[in-house]
């Protein structure tokens, strides 16, 4: 742990602490809800089992603001290409409009399916160099409706 420094009254400490990084996002939490609509998320989460029900594919998201968010989606590297990540995000989105969706977010990076996402009508709306060093990370978004 780094010695505190002091500023006048005030003492600036650099730890790691759960209870304290918990409080501030807490506070940070509580103030946004003075400027964004109270809404609870909700959940979507789709998965692929195969016969012995292990799962080989799925997608994990929420509704949250009239937004789709996707947190992950994964097929097993050896499933790819059979249109099960089609059929997953197409399952996701229905689901989605269904819970108020009416557009969809996400990021996903370089070395992963840019261009599968792009086909899917996904477009860019930001990306970041070198993050990663070495790498691009996109943010892509879609309407859903209208």
């Amino acid at each position: 742990m780094t010695e505190p420094a002091v500023t006048s009254a005030y003492s600036f400490v650099s730890s790691v602490n759960k209870d304290r990084s918990g409080d501030i996002v807490k506070r940070l939490q509580t103030s946004n809800q003075a400027h964004v609509p109270d809404d609870e998320a909700k959940p979507v989460e789709i998965y692929v089992l195969n016969g012995a029900e292990r799962v080989v594919a799925g997608l994990v998201a929420r509704v949250i603001w009239g937004w789709f968010e996707i947190v992950a989606i994964w097929v097993d590297e050896d499933l790819r290409g059979r249109g099960l990540g089609t059929e997953l995000m197409g399952r996701g989105e229905t689901e989605a409009r269904e819970k108020g969706a009416t557009a969809a977010r996400f990021s996903t990076w370089d070395f992963q399916a840019l261009g599968f996402y792009e086909r899917l009508g996904y477009t860019q709306y930001g990306r970041l160099d070198n993050y990663p060093p070495g790498h691009t990370v996109y943010y892509l978004h879609k309407k859903l409706s209208g």
